[in-house]
């Protein structure tokens, strides 16, 4: 993995969580046109289709189950979707979890929703913590992260790829599987401007 932009909602929910992304895309993007479509894969999202941008818009979502009572929605911007998260999570009374992950940096950012309400941002990058907004959620180690520091050493704690996947997991998310990759006929759902 090098870069990766999902919200994942938990719901079983799909027209809700569509019509939520399709109105989103398109009072973002006005007078554009949405266009929704399936297809066995999300195509160049990450690739020429990508923006690198935390201020841009994404003009194309990928969505697809890739475990039970979870929708996963690739996006292509870095763009934070904080209120698309507290929308749907809102409408549809459930947990939305927003991840923007570049391994290449070590740049991992969560946020947590629940029922409309932000509960938790915690932010690492390159070593340092960018960013941690909301109370400690109950199940979080004190400090957070892993410690890599050898024997003897003073403790250093890193918030990479393991410890998001570990925090996740908390919230009955299980990140990064690729099932998706081993699925016969996968059925991505696109929605784009």
């Amino acid at each position: 993995m090098s870069t990766y932009c999902g919200l994942h909602v938990q719901t079983i929910a799909k027209g809700a969580v569509v019509a939520e992304i399709e109105e989103y895309a398109a009072l973002n993007h006005r007078p554009r046109v949405v266009r929704t479509t399936t297809a066995k894969t999300f195509g160049q999202l990450y690739g020429e289709e990508f923006l690198c941008s935390e201020t841009q818009q994404p003009t194309k979502f990928a969505l697809i189950t890739e475990q039970p009572r979870w929708f996963t929605i690739h996006y292509n911007s870095f763009l934070p979707l904080r209120e698309l998260a507290t929308d749907i999570s809102g409408k549809l009374n459930t947990v939305a979890v927003l991840v923007r992950a570049q391994s290449v940096s070590s740049a991992y950012y969560l946020a947590v929703f629940r029922a409309g309400e932000h509960l938790r941002t915690i932010e690492f990058a390159d070593g340092e913590w960018l960013r941690q907004e909301g109370a400690p959620l109950p199940f979080e180690p004190t400090p957070l992260g892993k410690n890599i520091s050898g024997e003897g050493e003073e403790p250093y704690y890193w918030f990479g790829d393991e410890p998001v996947r570990e925090y996740c997991e908390h919230l009955g998310l299980k990140l990064w599987t690729h099932s998706a990759l081993e699925m016969e006929n996968p059925e991505w759902t696109i929605v784009k401007v």
